[in-house]
């Protein structure tokens, strides 16, 4: 079954941050990758859906170059964070099960009061922070195989390709490039013939 959203974590990042300032660029990089894992129900950086964490890598060192002016190879940190959550990131969950994503965020919402009441707020803010990282997304339709007609194209074969053809229909060319090796050779015989001097 394909889903009908996608994950966009720089979006959700930059709703939460203002992109176009300097907001700090760790916060960002954290968000942006824990948004990839909650999303790929794991805690590992390592283990996330690639297209996710190359989204976030590529996002981090565009930031890299616009607030320190260098990238990766100049400037080290940040790098991948190490999830570590205090509680459950439930908003994906609920999307897998099929909650809309306003009902998801408004179950999620009361999971974390109910689960997570110390530390509630964070929770939640994490439940919207996931919410706007989904986007609608409509799969293309299937095109059947067989109502898809493909011109036939026959395979070009080139001629054989000899030295008496080239000589023939190009004289100047083939001329040249034996004059060339003649000049060549002679030249390289009187740099040795100099030499034994």
């Amino acid at each position: 079954m394909e889903s009908k959203y996608r994950i966009n974590p720089v979006r959700a990042v930059c709703m939460k941050y203002n992109c176009t300032s300097d907001p700090g660029i760790i916060g960002m990089n954290d968000d942006c990758f824990g948004i990839c894992t909650a999303f790929s129900e794991t805690n590992d950086v390592f283990s996330a859906d690639p297209a996710c964490t190359k989204t976030c890598e590529d996002f981090v060192e565009q930031k890299r170059i616009e607030i320190f002016g260098v990238g990766k190879c100049d400037h080290q940190t940040p790098l991948k964070p190490v999830i570590w959550e205090q509680y459950g990131r439930y908003f994906p969950k609920l999307l897998n099960k099929g909650y809309s994503p306003e009902k998801a965020l408004i179950k999620c919402r009361q999971i974390c009061q109910e689960n997570n009441p110390t530390i509630a707020s964070q929770c939640q803010e994490d439940c919207f922070l996931d919410f706007t990282a989904v986007e609608p997304y409509t799969p293309p339709e299937k095109i059947p195989v067989n109502s898809i007609s493909l011109p036939k194209v026959s395979p070009k074969v080139s001629p054989k390709v000899s030295l008496k053809s080239e000589r023939k229909n190009h004289p100047a060319v083939y001329w040249s490039i034996v004059s060339g090796i003649l000049i060549a050779i002679v030249a390289l015989i009187y740099l040795i013939m100099r030499k034994r001097r």
